[in-house]
């Protein structure tokens, strides 16, 4: 999957449904996107900056 077509929109792998996307910026201003799946409870962070797809929640530090 292309990073651009990331920063859109993504489905969870174990459920398919929607991901709620929520940028954040961090204490070092780069931004961050995690997209996270309220059903499921499981996080995906991309990071625009590094062009790195990390899973599980994101690290502010």
């Amino acid at each position: 999957m292309g990073y651009k077509k990331m920063e859109e929109n993504l489905n969870c792998s174990k459920c398919g449904n929607k991901m709620k996307k929520i940028p954040i910026k961090r204490l070092d201003s780069t931004m961050m996107i995690e997209f996270y799946c309220e059903k499921c409870d499981e996080s995906i962070t991309f990071y625009p900056d590094l062009d790195e797809i990390k899973p599980g929640k994101p690290s502010l530090f």
